[in-house]
């Protein structure tokens, strides 16, 4: 042992003394050799003191900076090389000045964080009693320190062995006075390793005192724990970053509690879950609304003995699966307990009987019930009959299947809760189960079996039956009871042989199957309306991947459905059905299939009945999140009607026309966007002059739609009435009364629509004479709204929308009218944050659109000239500093995947093959590089770009760049690199890492490390 503390201490003292030469003009006459050895370590320390507080405490800071980043992994630290350190900086308590800062932190702080890391590293290696572990103790314990110190709660949870009677008591004066700060005691995985060994009770106590938030008599705003059913959320931010899960086995002291104190620890957990689902019944009584399934009055019986009574409902069944809504805590806390008594059962082998009396014997909640249940599941050829007591219950049956259809949804769970035994039997129902106990009992020959089963079924209609009161519906009820009992009979099943085997398969009871007849049809018919949204508004923005040899067959069960045959209690049923009439337009317009007259007739029809009856009362659900909304597929299908395959139709013209006017000006910026979508088929089609003299009926009626919408475009007064600013009606000619608005009263998100179709509309003769007169005003106006509002921070969420026109600016571009897009170039160079999403919106469609793509060598180069020429040196951007980092990494084109994208690194690999190379940017380069000069952001933006570029470059002229950018600068740069260390270890790993680049190479990680770079030091270590 002391020969690893021996080599792990001089290392760090090596780097230390090349630190030391490399910046002997500060402190290079510490003789860092004395350090070497270590048993004269903390001595030597102690003598060169003086040199370490010299010039700010540099030396030290760079020592402990030196200690933290090569001996701590995570949080833990080596318990070897770190001794020393902790031994002179704070078990021989040093006097310091504390107003020191250490980056963002007080040097106070900073020596902490050593001790602690060495203390974690301590618990982790199982180290017995340590001296210098109890000198830290009783240093910690003799400042007197306050209850509500984080440092002094962790230290003393964490010190093992040498945890004493005083740290003991200090640790339970705090859960008395101020329970809610115990959080580094009780999720610290260190103090819980620690403490479990040595005094677990302690730990118990102390997790209860945290988690199990009581009533505070002096709270007026509602009481304990509101939002999280009384219990406490954890306070380690784990589960909350991306892709990081909110509840897991290994969160809290849940599941070292349970190996160390089994019985203790299940009845502590079950208390938490009392405790939680007692609360979340009370504020359900409080705000008025019921249970999914409260309790039942006489209990359930669960283990055959008697009834007991479990409170909850079937968001508590679900919480050990973490699919429901429930506070994390509780989550980990079922999540450990799952994972424990898969162990008890498959390693110690407790019979499942043992375990389910154990959980249930101090338990009153519907949270142990459920992991109990999914635990019988999983563990089939085990279980016997501890099931059938479960099985007996409607609301077992009612709570597991919501549980089973939630299960593959949203989790806030860690994955290896997904790795247990038998988690496969995780989507088995209650009809599954049943199912499967009744055929293996069969199989087995075992008439006995099957008896207690058929008992089992027949207890279930009983204890249905006993629960209602005579309520309208009852026979239906118990009907459907009557058929899940029937599962549990063997006569109930019927084989068949099939393909060389045997397919088993329920018959439900004739008898009941005629009571359920009605209910049955519903539920068909609720699947079909379902299907039929699936199929088509899904793919909604893909028509060719439609299934359009079934268009026909869904066409008929749709107008089947319309004619009186739509389930009661089924949400916006025209959703589905305008669905499959969209796609009848849709399909037929575009040539993808032929639809009959009839069909065509009664798509149109549904089409312009969703257009003249937009639902307005449901913003959520049509106004943003849900793009299969009637009124948005209208708004995609009903401008086709204009074009000459509906013309036989007999629709109604000036109906027709006051459709478009509707969709056009919806309260809604995705159906308006809809209808931009929906004429594009429109505006290439050949004109064709009507009975008006003049007037083409396929393109004027849904320009003047578009046009029309320009009068909600003017922001009004403050309405006290609405509590909102109201739209200020706008008067043709707008082409002249745009031009009067100013940019901050300029509704963008009405503009986007009528930009569009009219740059789509100049293709169309009939109406290019009004396009040219709104061109240049319109043009205007949406740049003046857009600047405005992006500006002030507004718009920023609807950058998606903005895309449409975007691609349309590209497109004119391309086809050399660039003063569009260069206006909005120079408009938005006065400002970091605009001109940054102007870049991002143009750099997204470049990413997105191949045909786009192709076209980045050529236009790029023009877009990086005109916005260098007008932005200079940048002395007036640096101004706006929280944006200007952004603005010049967004001046270098990288692909830019949306957030939202399923498989970005499909994206980026396709973006790659064809992006803009670095010789297209002819010398721009060079005054990009000056203005990036010192940003961050902008050496992530070299590295994104140089991906695209061949190896020979990234290996070059990219560190060249880089160098260029930092330039001496390190410190500002350390820990604020978040592509630069897996692009620099790929580049080392294929070898080219090699020559005067290496020299480049390390000039940039030893930089980055003597500024305390965590990646830059984990690069250097791989040559270590």
């Amino acid at each position: 042992m002391r020969g690893e503390r021996q080599r792990a201490w001089s290392h760090l003292v090596r780097r230390f003394g090349q630190i030391a030469r490399a910046e002997g003009n500060r402190w290079s006459e510490v003789p860092y050799e004395a350090l070497l050895t270590l048993s004269d370590a903390e001595s030597a320390i102690q003598e060169l003191w003086g040199k370490l507080e010299e010039d700010d405490y540099h030396g030290l800071k760079t020592l402990l900076r030196l200690a933290e980043q090569r001996y701590v992994q995570g949080t833990f630290g080596d318990p070897f090389a770190l001794a020393p350190v902790v031994q002179a900086v704070f078990g021989e308590q040093p006097k310091f000045d504390r107003r020191v800062r250490v980056g963002r932190s007080s040097l106070t702080e900073a020596i902490q964080g050593v001790v602690l890391a060495w203390l974690r590293g301590m618990a982790r290696a199982g180290r017995g009693e340590d001296e210098l572990r109890q000198k830290v103790r009783d240093v910690v314990l003799h400042g007197n320190p306050p209850l509500y110190d984080v440092f002094t709660i962790e230290a003393l949870a964490t010190l093992g062995p040498d945890i004493d009677d005083r740290s003991e008591a200090w640790l339970r004066e705090v859960a008395k006075q101020r329970p809610g700060n115990l959080h580094p005691a009780v999720e610290s995985a260190a103090a819980a390793l620690s403490m479990s060994a040595s005094r677990p009770h302690l730990l118990l106590d102390l997790a209860e005192s945290y988690y199990i938030e009581q009533p505070d008599p002096a709270d007026h705003w509602g009481g304990v724990g509101v939002l999280d059913d009384g219990i406490r959320d954890f306070k380690h931010g784990l589960g909350y970053g991306f892709g990081v899960p909110q509840a897991a086995w290994y969160y809290g002291p849940f599941f070292r509690l349970l190996n160390t104190v089994p019985a203790d620890a299940i009845t502590f957990i079950n208390r938490m879950l009392d405790h939680a689902t007692t609360f979340r019944v009370q504020k359900h009584a409080e705000y008025g609304s019921e249970l999914v399934e409260s309790e039942e009055p006489d209990g359930l019986d669960l283990t055959g003995v008697g009834p007991h009574r479990y409170v909850g409902d079937s968001q508590v069944w679900a919480w050990y699966r973490g699919t429901s809504a429930g506070p994390n805590a509780c989550m980990s806390a079922l999540l450990a307990l799952e994972r424990f008594v898969d162990h008890l059962h498959e390693k110690l082998e407790i019979p499942p009987r043992g375990i389910v009396e154990l959980l249930l014997r101090d338990c009153h909640n519907l949270a142990v019930p459920g992991l109990l249940f999914g635990f019988l599941t999983r563990h089939p050829d085990a279980v016997g009959d501890l099931l059938d007591p479960f099985l007996a219950h409607p609301e077992v049956w009612h709570l597991e299947t919501a549980r089973v259809t939630a299960d593959y949804g949203f989790s806030a769970r860690d994955p290896d809760s997904d790795k247990l035994t038998g988690a496969e039997r995780r989507r088995h129902t209650p009809h599954d189960t049943v199912s499967a106990m009744v055929i293996n009992a069969r199989l087995r020959g075992d008439e006995e079996r099957l008896a207690e089963l058929e008992q089992v079924g027949s207890q279930l209609v009983d204890n249905a039956r006993s629960q209602l009161l005579g309520a309208p519906g009852d026979d239906e009820y118990i009907a459907m009871i009557e058929g899940w009992a029937a599962e549990f009979r063997l006569e109930s099943y019927r084989a068949t042989e099939s393909d060389g085997g045997v397919i088993i398969e329920f018959e439900r009871p004739e008898q009941v199957e005629q009571v359920l007849a009605a209910r049955n049809v519903e539920l068909q018919t609720t699947s079909t309306m379902y299907g039929l949204q699936n199929r088509y508004s899904r793919l909604s923005d893909s028509p060719a991947e439609w299934p359009v040899e079934s268009l026909a067959d869904d066409l008929a069960s749709a107008r089947k459905i319309a004619d009186g045959g739509i389930p009661q209690d089924f949400l916006w049923p025209e959703d589905s059905l305008v669905a499959v009439a969209s796609a009848a337009v849709r399909a037929h317009a575009l040539g993808l299939t032929t639809i009959g007259e009839a069909d065509l007739g009664w798509a149109a029809e549904t089409v312009m009945w969703a257009a003249e009856n937009p639902r307005i009362d449901d913003m959520s659900h049509h106004g943003t999140m849900f793009p299969g909304g009637a009124d948005r597929l209208s708004a995609i299908a009903a401008p086709l009607l204009l074009l000459a395959p509906f013309d036989d139709l007999g629709l109604g013209r000036e109906r027709l026309e006051d459709c478009l006017h509707a969709l056009a000006s919806s309260m809604y910026d995705e159906v308006r966007m809809g209808y931009a979508k929906g004429c594009e088929p429109i505006w290439n089609a050949p004109c064709s002059v009507g009975p008006s003299p003049h007037r083409c009926v396929r393109h004027q009626p849904a320009w003047d739609a578009a046009v029309a919408s320009l009068a909600d475009c003017r922001l009004g007064p403050w309405s006290q009435e609405a509590q909102r600013k109201t739209v200020d009606t706008l008067s043709p000619p707008f082409q002249d009364s745009l031009l009067t608005v100013s940019g901050e009263h300029l509704l963008v998100n009405h503009l986007r629509m009528p930009v569009v179709c009219m740059v789509d509309a100049k293709a169309s003769a009939c109406v290019r004479g009004a396009v040219g007169e709104l061109w240049n005003p319109l043009w205007d106006a949406c740049r003046r709204g857009l600047e405005q509002w992006w500006r002030e921070g507004y718009d920023h969420r609807e950058i998606m929308q903005h895309e449409p026109i975007t691609r349309r600016l590209i497109d004119l571009t391309i086809k050399g009218e660039t003063d569009p897009l260069e206006a909005h170039l120079k408009t938005f160079a006065g400002n970091a944050s605009t001109l940054h999403l102007l870049l991002e919106s143009l750099t997204r469609v470049f990413t997105y659109e191949e045909r786009q793509r192709n076209s980045l060598p050529t236009l790029w180069p023009w877009v990086m000239r005109v916005v260098l020429d007008v932005i200079g040196d940048g002395a007036a951007l640096r101004t706006e500093r929280q944006w200007f980092d952004y603005v010049v990494a967004a001046i270098l084109p990288v692909p830019n995947p949306r957030s939202s994208d399923s498989n970005i690194d499909a994206t980026l690999e396709e973006c790659r093959r064809n992006w803009i190379q670095p010789e297209a940017l002819d010398g721009l380069e060079e005054r990009w590089l000056r203005l990036a000069r010192w940003e961050p952001k902008a050496v992530d933006t070299v590295v994104k770009f140089a991906r695209s570029a061949p190896l020979a470059w990234q290996a070059t002229t990219a560190f060249t760049w880089i160098e260029s950018i930092i330039g001496a600068r390190f410190d500002l740069f350390a820990n604020h690199l978040w592509h630069l260390e897996e692009w620099l270890t790929e580049l080392r790993a294929a070898g080219l890492v090699t020559g005067d680049v290496q020299s480049q190479y390390h000039r940039i990680v030893d930089g980055l490390a003597a500024a305390g770079d965590r990646g830059a030091v984990k690069l250097q270590q791989l040559d270590e």
